[in-house]
Formats: C-alpha cells, sequence, structure tokens
C-alpha cells in the first residue's frame, strides 16, 4: 500500500536537480514532450534510489571477498546505472543515450512491482512540468542541495527558482 511513496518523491526530487542545472533538458522536454518516456529512464538509470538488504544463505567467496551464511549486506543497485563499463559519460543525463541496463527497479525476483506505475507518475509529472512550469534553475542565494542515504535515497534539500 505504501511502495513507491518515498521512492517516486524522491525521484522527482532528483530530476528537478538534474533539470535545474540543465535548462537546456528543460526546452527539450518543453518543444518535445515525445522524448518524455526516455528521459524518465535516462533519469532513472543516473538516480536509482533503493538500497537493499540480503541475507547470505552460504558461505562464498567472490573475487577475494568472504561472505559468510548469516551475513546482511547492503546491494546498492543504484550504482549500477552510473557504472562507466555499461555507458559512456555515466554521471551525464542524456536524453538521447538510448536504454542502458540499469536496475533502479531492482533484478530479479526483487523486481519492484509498481515499476510501471512509477514510471508512469513519473512521464506525468514531467510532461505536466515541462508543459505548465517556466524554467527553474538551483537558488544560488540558498544552501547547497543535499541528498542522504538509507533505504532510499533521498533529498534534504533543494531550492529552485524561475523567473517569470
Amino acid at each position: 500500500f505504501l511502495g513507491g511513496q518515498d521512492t517516486v518523491a524522491s525521484m522527482m526530487g532528483f530530476s528537478m536537480w538534474r533539470l535545474a542545472e540543465r535548462p537546456e533538458l528543460q526546452h527539450r522536454l518543453k518543444e518535445d514532450p515525445a522524448i518524455v518516456p526516455a528521459a524518465v529512464e535516462e533519469l532513472l538509470r543516473r538516480h536509482g534510489l533503493s538500497i537493499t538488504a540480503r541475507l547470505i544463505m552460504e558461505d562464498i567467496e567472490r573475487k577475494g571477498a568472504s561472505l559468510k551464511a548469516d551475513d546482511m549486506i547492503l546491494v546498492v543497485n543504484p550504482l549500477s546505472g552510473v557504472d562507466p563499463r555499461t555507458c559512456e559519460n555515466p554521471l551525464t543525463v542524456d536524453f538521447d543515450r538510448g536504454p542502458v541496463a540499469h536496475n533502479s527497479m531492482g533484478n530479479g525476483p526483487h523486481k519492484c512491482v509498481g515499476q510501471h506505475l512509477a514510471r508512469m507518475e513519473m512521464q506525468i509529472f514531467l510532461e505536466e512540468w515541462s508543459q505548465r512550469m517556466p524554467v527553474v534553475s538551483l537558488d544560488t542565494d540558498a544552501p547547497p542541495p543535499s541528498s542522504h542515504s538509507g533505504g532510499v535515497i533521498g533529498l534534504n534539500r533543494l531550492n529552485l527558482r524561475w523567473d517569470t
């Protein structure tokens, strides 16, 4: 019932942060709404949010790391989207990048059951924002954006401004 509330809200915040840094991307969304689905996928790739815990079931060694049965580990899924082995300039948001495999919505049996709803919410958000709001930028007179980690990565602060 509560799934997606903090993740989608965080995704909207991180998306606005990236868009506020790049007004040309905002103009593209305004001028060509057909790119919104690609923009959603690229923003998801750039800002995966969920960090999940896993219980190690049996002793295993992988690439020099020893994991013992009953150990708990954190899987930092968001890192897959910014792996330079999977895409060039992974920290740059590029709506023309094309599909890049990422685990922003989990993977395997842990794939987010609400991923389709989350994508739809992000698409509607970008469509409506880009058509109704002026171009925004970061408010340089306010403290810079800050984020936090945890089970879901999120924003603590994002100050935007726009001139009408």
